[in-house]
């Protein structure tokens, strides 16, 4: 599993608690530092997914958002590789150090 989250454009990181968390387990986790995306996908096996929204309660219960499941290889083979080439240009930061916070920040 690599993970590649987005970079905040200002104020307060909050993907950095999840990116210690995932580091601290041994995952190639790291921000995307060269572009800024606000979409979310996601690639395992021969599928993927692409949504807007954010994985928070607010986000999945209460908000309109959109996502979507495909299986069109040429389509997954395409994201794979441009999360691979997105990777290769926002290398992951040295391990993190320390503790994350025991519970998920809130956010909307």
């Amino acid at each position: 599993m690599q993970v590649l989250a987005a970079h905040p454009q200002s104020g307060t990181d909050g993907n950095a608690w999840a990116l210690k968390k995932l580091q601290a387990a041994g995952i190639t986790a790291s921000e995307m530092t060269t572009d800024y995306l606000h979409a979310k996908a996601m690639v395992a096996d021969d599928r993927a997914f692409v949504g807007s929204q954010n994985f928070s309660d607010n986000a999945m219960f209460k908000n309109r958002e959109l996502g979507d499941l495909i299986d069109d290889p040429a389509a997954v083979g395409q994201l794979r590789q441009w999360f691979l080439d997105d990777q290769a240009a926002n290398p992951p930061p040295p391990a993190a150090t320390g503790t994350a916070p025991r519970k998920t920040p809130s956010t909307g």
